[in-house]
């Protein structure tokens, strides 16, 4: 497709009209296409959007679920802002094919990339949010999530709001046992970075299957990072077993 194409493409998904045009592409351009074309690239939206959906997040958290403490609300942002969500909200964009990649990048299936597709969304965000604002772009990503945020009203409802982000990994095991599955199992995969400064990576498995890997500056929030990315794995199992 031509760019005025794929921009066109672009605004109908986001239902809104670009006044700057340029700035349209520039959310769709990657820094490997940027380095070949000489045009500017998507970075700096990206880090604009990334801002913007963290904030349009919380804002629709906190008032969607009124009663709930900031430890729970913390733990539900970050599950909605992890990449494989919010690399699916821009498949449902359909921003994979309107990206301008690199060749390399093209190559080795850039446009399927969770972490390709969730830095587009962020920088379309970031452009959408100088064009029209915070409410435009706070609306948008309420269509994006809502379905998430019914699925955690029901379970809220089901099992009440307790500190979930100080107990991902009690309630891993609890699923574990409640399936009948193995004994969650942590393992520390790496530690990098200066001593004052480690960033430590622990993945959890059930038995021999490998669920998730988490980061943290410490071994326990590494392994809590894992146990919340697990439990996200097990919840879009029961999804599609569902569907």
């Amino acid at each position: 497709m031509s760019d005025e194409s794929d921009i066109a493409t672009l605004e109908g998904a986001l239902v809104h009209t670009f006044a700057d045009r340029a700035l349209a592409l520039q959310a769709l351009t990657r820094k490997s296409y940027a380095h070949e074309a000489r045009v500017p690239h998507n970075e700096r939206l990206e880090f604009l959007g990334d801002a913007i959906l963290q904030a349009s997040t919380t804002m629709l958290l906190f008032e969607r679920f009124p009663d709930v403490p900031e430890g729970t609300l913390h733990w539900l942002r970050t599950e909605l802002v992890r990449t494989e969500r919010v690399a699916r909200m821009a498949r449902t964009l359909g921003l994979g094919p309107l990206l301008r990649l690199g060749r390399g990048e093209e190559k080795s299936g850039g446009r399927e990339l969770e972490s390709v597709l969730a830095d587009a969304l962020e920088a379309v965000l970031g452009a959408l949010f100088l064009e029209a604002g915070l409410p435009a772009c706070r609306a948008r990503v309420a269509q994006w999530i809502d379905a998430d945020l019914q699925q955690f009203a029901a379970d809220i409802a089901e099992k009440g709001h307790g500190d979930a982000s100080k107990n991902a990994r009690n309630r891993l095991q609890e699923l574990a046992l409640e399936r009948q599955l193995p004994e969650p199992r942590y393992e520390e995969v790496s530690a990098t970075g200066p001593a004052h400064q480690r960033v430590f990576e622990f993945a959890v498995h059930l038995g021999e299957r490998h669920l998730a890997t988490g980061q943290g500056v410490s071994k326990k929030s590494a392994a809590h990072d894992a146990a919340l990315r697990a439990l996200a794995v097990l919840r879009e199992i029961d999804d599609e077993s569902t569907s």
